[in-house]
């Protein structure tokens, strides 16, 4: 699974009050934590805390896909401290669900915070991605 498929498995499984929420209105410019001191990115889209268990197992696996390219046993301690606190994060999507145009979307909590975007529609020969993971609480260089 690649992380657009993982994306648009997560806004795919959700439906009424909660798909509702997790749209975005706006898409952002640029990746907003970007690269330097995480400022202010807000918790945006459908509270975690309302997905059934088998979506939270698909923000999760998307998470992992970031995560799992540590080595493994960082990985796994990893992924076992964001399951912990996945109720209280946020999955926020801009853009079609059907696997067209460009897309945007974040998973954020408190010592979790991916961004994915597509720069193109998807598909197109000359798109590109952005995409960053950060733990705000550990930040290299950060005291």
């Amino acid at each position: 699974m690649d992380r657009v498929d993982a994306g648009l498995a997560v806004i795919n499984s959700l439906d009424g009050n909660i798909a509702a929420t997790a749209l975005l209105d706006e898409r952002p410019n640029a990746l907003q934590s970007g690269t330097g001191p995480v400022g202010f990115v807000p918790f945006e889209g459908a509270s975690l805390e309302s997905f059934s268990a088998a979506q939270r197992q698909a923000v999760l696996d998307a998470a992992a896909l970031w995560v799992n390219l540590m080595p493994e046993h960082s990985a796994q301690v990893r992924l076992e401290e964001i399951e912990a606190e996945l109720e209280q994060a946020y999955f926020g999507w801009h853009g079609p669900a059907d696997g067209t145009g460009s897309i945007y979307y974040v998973i954020h909590g408190d010592t979790v915070l991916i961004e994915f975007s597509t720069q193109d529609p998807l598909g197109a020969a000359e798109g590109h991605i952005h995409s960053i993971y950060r733990d705000p609480t550990n930040e290299y260089g950060v005291g």
